[in-house]
């Protein structure tokens, strides 16, 4: 079990937007898993500034993960 779901801290701006927008199409998927009851949908950003990540946390909510590679 990974950590705990974050809310948002803060309303994201139009900047805000933007600046997400290029962070997730550089750097961003979409993952789906389907099972008998319920379905997950994630958004995942792979990135080695732990910055970036908790500034989208802020922004957006949502949990960090860290993979060792």
């Amino acid at each position: 079990m990974g950590p705990k779901t974050q809310e948002s801290k803060e309303t994201p701006t139009v900047n805000n937007l933007y600046w997400f927008a290029g962070i997730y199409e550089g750097e961003g998927s979409v993952g789906i898993s389907r099972k008998p009851k319920w379905c997950t949908f994630s958004l995942m950003i792979t990135q080695k500034d732990p910055y970036i990540l908790y500034t989208i946390q802020n922004l957006f909510g949502g949990s960090i993960y860290y993979r060792s590679s």
